[in-house]
């Protein structure tokens, strides 16, 4: 029987839920990334679980707190690896190459728990086969690369030189 469900609700549950059933690897692409989720993946994760994140290095994010530097930090503390794609919007988070989640969430606390967003987890194994396939294709195209640590590094610096300007809704 698969699994087909309608994703209605803050994410966290579910994502957790799947987060602790991984056995071998957890990819996640999401154009935002904080420290704080980074921290309960791996808090809740299986120690032999590989992790892969693609993510986007825009400047602004980072300087505007939508992003955490420490949380790409954490990732390669951990032996995983990350990628970068400039253009990249899509919110999608592969567990084992046996369940996806496509949805409008990014990897911060408001999506996973304060806010309702949308989307669908399913175990169609050609359906999940298919966002492995895009989530590496996201990884490899023109507009994307690998994160290296020294990489983090010259992000840290640029944002040190950059005055932060208060966000005027």
């Amino acid at each position: 029987r698969e699994v087909l469900e309608l994703i209605n609700k803050a994410l966290g549950p579910v994502f957790f839920e799947l987060v602790e059933k991984t056995t071998e690897s957890i990819r996640l692409c999401a154009p935002l990334i904080k420290e704080e989720i980074m921290k309960r993946v791996f808090e809740n994760k299986q120690d032999r679980v590989r992790i892969d994140v693609v993510t986007d290095l825009n400047v602004e994010n980072f300087q505007l707190g939508l992003s955490d530097i420490s949380a790409l930090e954490m990732v390669q503390e951990k032996q995983g690896t990350i990628f970068f794609n400039s253009r990249l919007n899509a919110k999608l988070y592969i567990f084992d190459s046996k369940y996806s989640i496509v949805t409008s969430a990014n990897l911060s606390p408001t999506a996973f728990e304060n806010i309702f967003e949308y989307g669908i987890v399913f175990d169609n194994k050609d359906l999940v086969k298919q966002t492995v396939k895009d989530f590496y294709s996201f990884c490899s195209s023109d507009n994307a690369g690998l994160v290296t640590s020294e990489d983090i590094t010259s992000l840290k610096k640029i944002l040190k030189r950059i005055p932060l300007f208060p966000v005027i809704f």
